[in-house]
């Protein structure tokens, strides 16, 4: 057990641990109270000490004594028992422990030892919480130790008999305020006895009370009643005397000049058929409209809360459909919020939810090859430096005519990106001559060095529409040409191979997308610890980042992942900048994430995966499209995890990147997918590898893996996907075949980090190195001198560069050159162990022999000695390799043949 703290722990939880593990133990009662005291502090030692040698041999006494010196007398576990809450992150089984402590400590101080006392406790602690204060002072010597109900309650008789007859000071007329002038019509006034009696007071003896005086006075209580009215059906908050109807006392107007600053920003449009102005407000994320414009049937039921002018909280305000129509948008359906008629100003606020709307009914096509009328109507007479001369040009790019009917087919896309479609140039060119439609529409001329002359119209007139086939953007991008080429088939897999891999890809074409999915198996909820809402300014950031944070939040909206809209909750939205990267939008969920129960599910072991996937012949990698973006969210974890940028507020409708319980909840997903499907399908959050031994059953795995990806609406991204591989990289591996190595990125970063200057880089360093130790041989005796230089209290402070702290810094550089390929385990075949021991630490080799009995390594281990361990002998030193070796390894060795 851990020594006794006495700032953070309690004694009387303490003592019952102790008495447990000394149980556990077989550890005599005789023998506990030297065993406690070398676990408790000297000052509480010393305090045992003073007591008689007779005294400190018995436990219960030295329990007692503890117990006083940190008064914990029966009546303080009565109050921790009835008055104990549940400390932040602990379970209610916690809570339980502690009662029953509380409980034990409670009874057994006060001697109680059965039922028929237990019973008697309980109902003189109920007379105690029942009696008043005062009476509660003055048995306060003896107030713990009244635990008989029979004798504490002959005391409060015996206390009421005594102080229960007090002499009244009678009431002088002068001070006597009369009731009758002030409330002429008071009920109270219709009480002829009690006003008798009052009289008899005043001008009489005042009579003894007889019995319980104040019982007698509760019990003369009238009914209360209004002080308006006089009413014994409300009282007078509620009276109805007091309800003035609402009137416009003054209404606060704009002036002529205040009106002139806003028309730059005013336009014309009808709301619900009534034409309003409508004033643009970059700042609002819900529209709001007067209630004197909407009607009952046009209001959703829904609510939202909003800030009002001159108002400094939210106001919760209902939503109505209100429908805008312009000449210049034509007709957009929306939602506002309804303010009071009182505050109508004549305008309609039109907020940046609203706008996109606007914009994307105004958006208009950006291929040329169709007339519409609007466009036509565009056309307008140009200056001809020609005098009688009378030409056309279009604003916008010229207009073609239609001359049949027969559409024109665009060539497929080589790229799409969102709503950026990319067509070979010279395919398009070609098929544009090929086209009988668009060659009735212009006429060759050869070019010369004479002027050009522009074609003289006779007459305006209106083209008719040409048809033509759009290229509609399908999310679904499977190509299996492409897949071929990235992927390197030919020349590893047979004609036959390649085909029976293109019929089963064909079959599930539908899961290939660079858009996410959306599964419908779970959906990603959290709770919090804390009820206080958490909001966070958004983060100030510069016009690049701003372009890129909304070019960010377009997309997610295209995607449906996010939307606009208002929470009590908000965490702000940051812009992670790395060298060699591209900017990456992130959510700040630090403060939600400290507030969040957590939900707990095992991750994968890196290590395990590998070995396993190494050893296939046959292996496929699928990288599911956005993982964490194919998951929704409940209502209460989009209201959590809001987001603010500085041009607006946001709602997740997917589970967003950065919340503390997202990967355990992705992986548990996964499980979930691949259920019964270990043997050949390990996850590893949106990475799913798939490995076999043979063709036939290659296939048959990864059929039964797509199958399930397309049942849970999952989406997987081809241009990550590598499939039927002998060697391919997984998890920063190079992995197949039987063998393993380090990808070259990483050994890359290695050799390119800096000389470190802190303890902070070192710590990176040895993290960035350390992933692949496994590879290296020694790697903790090597690394020595960077880890010594690592100590001290200070975590982040500059360190003194020694000479052999370079040379390790550049051992390690050079090692990671000369890594060895390491064999995946074969458990058919016997393991050998090596181990040695130096001054410095352990180093561990797990090999096997091969079939041509060469020695093939599995994996190197080291350990870097203690202080305490460097001055074991040479034996100590030896021994203690192999117990380190048999421990370390004991994945690989329990059950299986070693030698050593």
């Amino acid at each position: 057990m851990q020594k006794f703290d006495s700032q953070n722990t309690d004694i009387s939880l303490y003592l019952t641990l102790f008495e447990r593990q000394a149980r556990a133990a077989g550890i005599e009662e005789e023998e506990w109270v030297s065993q406690l005291i070398s676990l408790l502090p000297l000052d509480l030692a010393q305090i045992i000490i003073k007591e008689s040698e007779e005294q400190m041999r018995e436990y219960t006494n030295v329990k007692k004594v503890l117990l006083d010196r940190f008064k914990m007398k029966p009546e303080t576990f009565r109050i921790k028992f009835t008055q104990h809450q549940r400390k932040q992150g602990d379970l209610w089984k916690d809570l339980v422990f502690e009662l029953q402590n509380y409980l034990d400590g409670w009874i057994e101080g006060l001697n109680v030892t059965d039922f028929k006392g237990l019973k008697a406790l309980m109902i003189a602690d109920q007379l105690k919480r029942r009696v008043p204060n005062e009476v509660k002072d003055h048995f306060l010597d003896e107030w713990g130790e009244l635990i008989d109900p029979l004798v504490l309650s002959g005391k409060l008789d015996q206390y009421e008999s005594v102080r229960g007859h007090r002499k009244i000071n009678p009431v002088r007329m002068a001070e006597r305020k009369s009731l009758d002038r002030a409330r002429p019509n008071s009920p109270r006034k219709k009480h002829p006895a009690k006003n008798a009696e009052k009289t008899e007071h005043q001008f009489g003896k005042i009579p003894a009370p007889k019995g319980n005086w104040r019982n007698e006075k509760f019990e003369r209580r009238t009914q209360p009643a209004c002080y308006i009215c006089h009413s014994t059906s409300h009282l007078r908050p509620n009276c109805p005397q007091l309800n003035k109807s609402k009137e416009l006392v003054n209404r606060v107007g704009l002036s002529e000049q205040t009106q002139d600053l806003f028309a730059p920003y005013l336009s014309k449009a009808l709301v619900n058929n009534d034409e309003m102005d409508i004033l643009r407000d970059t700042g609002a994320s819900i529209d709001i409209v007067s209630r004197n414009h909407i009607l009952p049937e046009h209001f959703t039921g829904e609510v939202v809360y909003v800030k009002q002018p001159l108002d400094a909280e939210f106001r919760c305000l209902p939503l109505a459909k209100v429908e805008l129509q312009s000449p210049e948008f034509g007709c957009v359906v929306t939602k506002a919020a309804v303010i009071d008629a009182q505050l109508d100003s004549g305008w309609y606020l039109l907020s940046n939810k609203t706008y996109e709307l606007i914009l994307e009914a105004k958006r208009k096509p950006t291929l040329n090859a169709v007339v519409t009328r609007s466009q036509t109507r565009k056309i307008e007479p140009l200056k001809s430096e020609e005098k009688g001369k009378k030409a056309v040009s279009p604003k916008e790019p010229a207009a073609v005519v239609k001359g049949d009917t027969t559409p024109l087919r665009l060539p497929p896309a080589v790229r799409e990106d969102g709503n950026l479609i990319e067509v070979d140039k010279a395919a398009l060119q070609s098929a544009q001559k090929g086209c009988s439609t668009l060659q009735t529409c212009f006429l060759l001329e050869e070019r010369g060095n004479s002027d050009f002359c522009i074609r003289e119209e006779n007459q305006e007139h209106e083209a008719e529409e040409l048809k033509i086939l759009y290229p509609v953007s399908d999310p679904n991008i499977y190509d299996f040409e492409r897949i071929k080429a990235d992927s390197a088939l030919e020349g590893r897999l047979s004609p036959t191979e390649i085909e029976s891999l293109k019929q089963l890809l064909g079959r599930h074409k539908k899961i290939f997308s660079n858009d996410p999915g959306k599964t419908h198996l779970v959906e990603h909820d959290f709770e919090l610890i804390s009820d206080k809402p958490i909001r966070s300014k958004p983060y100030r950031t510069s016009q690049r980042q701003n372009e890129i944070l909304k070019g960010e939040i377009k997309r997610m909206l295209d995607l449906n992942i996010i939307e606009i809209g208002q929470s009590d909750y908000a965490s702000p939205m940051i812009l992670v900048e790395s060298t060699g990267r591209d900017p990456r939008p992130c959510i700040d969920y630090r403060l939600l994430n400290a507030n969040v129960r957590t939900q707990y599910f095992p991750l994968p072991n890196i290590e395990e995966r590998v070995e396993r996937v190494a050893a296939a012949k046959y292996i496929t990698v699928i990288d599911l499209a956005k993982g964490y973006w194919q998951i929704p969210l409940s209502e209460r974890a989009r209201r959590y995890s809001a987001f603010v940028t500085s041009f607006g507020t946001y709602i997740p409708l997917r589970m967003p990147f950065g919340l503390v319980n997202a990967p355990y909840f992705f992986s548990k997903l996964m499980a979930q997918v691949l259920e019964n499907c270990d043997t050949f399908a390990v996850p590893y959050l949106d990475d799913i590898a798939i490995y076999s031994e043979n063709w036939e059953d290659h296939l048959k795995h990864a059929d039964e893996v797509l199958k399930r990806i397309g049942n849970a609406q999952l989406t997987i991204k081809p241009s990550k996907c590598k499939f039927a591989q002998n060697h391919t990289k997984y998890l920063g591996h190079i992995v197949g075949g039987g063998v393993r190595s380090p990808a070259e990125a990483k050994i890359k970063a290695v050799m390119e980090f800096p000389t470190p200057k802190t303890k902070t880089q070192i710590r990176a360093f040895l993290g960035l190195a350390g992933y692949y130790a496994h590879y290296v041989k020694n790697f903790s005796l090597i690394a020595a001198p960077l880890t010594q230089s690592l100590k001290g209290k200070i975590k982040k402070e500059g360190v003194n560069w020694t000479q052999d702290g370079n040379r390790a810094f550049t051992e390690m550089k050079n090692r990671s050159t000369e890594i060895p390929v390491l064999h995946a385990p074969d458990y058919n075949r016997e393991f050998i162990v090596q181990t040695d021991a130096s001054d410095l630490g352990i180093g561990v080799v797990l090999s096997q022999r091969n079939d041509k009995g060469e020695e093939l390594p599995v994996l190197f281990l080291s350990k870097k000695f203690t202080d305490a361990q460097r001055k074991y002998g040479t034996t100590e030193k030896e021994c203690a390799a192999i117990i380190y070796a048999i421990t370390k390894l004991r994945y690989y060795l329990d059950g299986q043949q070693f030698t050593n």
